[in-house]
């Protein structure tokens, strides 16, 4: 018979996978595209000082049209970015005539030098088109890629007109500091079975390499980004989700069910330390998870900015923006936001 913190362990995985709907989470792709995604003739690669490529920025929709490169836009995805990262938005823009690119770079390694090759990026774009004005639309790590860039010391390059970002993890997220394992070695302390968590695992687990400790929550890289002022020529939105995979209702009752059977037990064994009972709410309580705190990875409050008050909350989950099929509110929650976005890039250019 399955314990009590089995069966709120498959609720929560029950709630996660049916809020993706399908495999949005992606393995982290190798810098670059296939010759099949180029949909133009421009593709610039970015060296590193040791010589390998960590950025390529891939020229798409528009960007080559002398009349559309007046308005540009700049998408830079995540850390589970694959093909369709931001698919719907680049749709859209397409389909408004607006030029776009991707800057697409290694996920895997430190914050600081791929936004260092994409402010030197952004600086060649400014000296050999003067005329390109850019916005940089930015989801998740890119967010925080793109921050980085146009916040250094020598301030944001000059074509640099608006950053918007989707769902910046601005103070980390909790899944960064997680390890899937400990979920299940809380379970088996309660006498449970062993869960497949699904696409937790991969949530949880897909943060990997310099990435992971620069995500964390107040990391040492986000605090001193975050005690730099905000560019000056610059516009900021942020854009924060509420479409977390739980709903609070779902484990206020069998967490008070287990208060009332195992009294003090529920919140520490005995050597005033928390029961395992006690940390897997902790962990299932996380504001990332829970509806109307967060959009399953990062949390409203991580994704808000001191300096920015164009802060938009919508219920769109963390990875809605490539998914191809969605359920009529999230979807709607996607159209609203990617017309947010174009009403932005139309007063900029007012």
């Amino acid at each position: 018979m399955r314990s009590l913190a089995t069966w709120m362990l498959i609720v929560l995985v029950f709630a996660s996978n049916l809020a993706a709907e399908e495999p949005v989470l992606v393995v982290p792709t190798e810098i670059g595209a296939a010759a099949g995604e180029l949909s133009s003739t421009l593709r610039q690669v970015i060296r590193g000082d040791n010589g390998k490529s960590v950025g390529t920025l891939i020229a798409q929709d528009h960007w080559n049209d002398p009349k559309a490169r007046l308005k540009s836009v700049i998408l830079v995805p995540g850390l589970f970015a694959g093909s369709d990262s931001l698919a719907r938005v680049r749709q859209e823009l397409s389909e408004q005539g607006i030029a776009t690119a991707t800057y697409r770079y290694a996920d895997h390694i430190a914050v600081p030098p791929v936004a260092s090759e994409l402010a030197d990026l952004l600086l060649k774009l400014d000296q050999e088109q003067p005329d390109r004005s850019i916005c940089l639309v930015a989801h998740s790590l890119g967010g925080i890629v793109a921050r980085a860039a146009i916040e250094s010391e020598s301030g944001p390059p000059k074509n640099v007109k608006r950053l918007i970002m989707i769902s910046p993890p601005n103070h980390g997220t909790t899944l960064a500091a997680l390890d899937s394992n400990e979920f299940t070695e809380i379970v088996a302390s309660l006498g449970g079975d062993r869960v497949d968590l699904g696409i937790l695992d991969e949530a949880v687990d897909g943060f990997v390499g310099e990435a992971r400790e620069s995500l964390q929550p107040d990391s040492a890289m986000l605090t001193s980004m975050n005690s730099r002022p905000r560019s000056a020529d610059v516009r900021y939105t942020i854009l924060a989700g509420t479409g977390g995979p739980i709903e609070r209702e779902w484990i206020e009752l069998p967490m008070m069910v287990s208060e009332l059977l195992l009294g003090e037990l529920a919140e520490n064994d005995g050597a005033n330390q928390p029961s395992p009972l006690a940390r897997l709410k902790s962990l299932i309580e996380t504001d990332e998870w829970m509806s109307g705190r967060g959009d399953g990875v990062v949390s409203v409050e991580s994704a808000r900015l001191d300096g920015v008050d164009d802060v938009i909350t919508l219920p769109f989950a963390h990875n809605d923006f490539g998914a191809r099929k969605l359920e009529p509110k999230r979807r709607d929650a996607v159209d609203r936001a990617t017309e947010l976005i174009l009403q932005r890039l139309r007063t900029d250019s007012d």
